[in-house]
């Protein structure tokens, strides 16, 4: 009697919210690209703008997806290499903004307060 394997729900929604996070960086960059001159005569600070939210969105996008990559992982569903190859790239990610995000998000409360 062979067993059914899992279907592999969490897999495909951690490969859709990266689909999604691509999505955004292409609208993104299609965005600074046609008001380029704007920004630039505005002082640049809508670069950072886009930057500083395309950071924030990634950073958060990936965690999910790092904890998506896990449970799919942990419940044995197909494509387990790509999980994994999911996982430590999210989690990469995480580590390198993750602290740097809760800082500056921090930081933000104490001028707010």
């Amino acid at each position: 009697m062979e067993t059914a394997l899992a279907a592999p729900k969490f897999f495909r929604i951690a490969v859709g919210l990266l689909a999604t996070l691509l999505l955004c960086a292409v609208a993104a960059t299609v965005l600074l690209l046609l008001y380029a001159k704007e920004i630039n005569r505005a002082g640049g600070w809508g670069f950072l703008l886009i930057v500083g939210l395309f950071l924030v969105v990634a950073t958060l996008v990936c965690f999910a997806c790092a904890i998506c990559a896990a449970v799919s992982l942990k419940r044995g569903e197909p494509h387990g290499r790509a999980s994994v190859v999911i996982l430590i790239g999210s989690v990469l990610v995480v580590i390198a903004f993750g602290p740097k995000l809760i800082r500056g998000v921090f930081y933000m409360l104490a001028q707010a307060f």
